[in-house]
């Protein structure tokens, strides 16, 4: 990647071709981005709005980027699991990687078929058009 006045351009320098929302997400001046780790796998990254890079994902396997909201917090996959990351936190499992992630108002949801579940305080709360049901994470 690389930075100029303020822009973000993304170059061929990976061994594998990106694919935009799993492998790049850009929100309000934050940048989530995939690059090999040590042993090839995919890991995640977050670029702040200040420039500053931070490795978000330190697994053995690869990960993938589920989204990113306009605060700098991602969700992202790795293995058979979603995991949130806030800035200046560590990452914490959510749990399954069923369904899709996204930032709606302020908040993080999770749909999975036809039931939305809505995470608060960063823990999980089954919401389905106003009807908390039990945890299922």
């Amino acid at each position: 990647m690389l930075y100029e006045t303020g822009d973000v351009t993304l170059t061929a320098d990976l061994p594998y071709e990106g694919q935009p929302q799993q492998d790049y997400q850009v929100s309000n001046g934050w940048v989530a981005f995939t690059k090999p780790g040590t042993t090839g796998q995919r890991q995640v990254w977050l670029r702040a709005v200040d420039g500053s890079q931070q490795q978000i994902s330190f697994f053995g396997a690869s990960s993938s980027i589920a989204a990113i909201a306009p605060n700098g917090e991602v969700t992202f996959v790795s293995g058979s699991r979603l995991y949130l990351k806030k800035p200046g936190a560590s990452a914490i499992e959510i749990g399954s990687n069923l369904g899709r992630s996204f930032w709606l108002n302020g908040s993080w949801f999770v749909i999975i078929g036809r039931t939305v579940f809505q995470l608060r305080n960063y823990q999980t709360v089954c919401q389905s058009y106003g009807f908390l049901k039990p945890n299922l994470y």
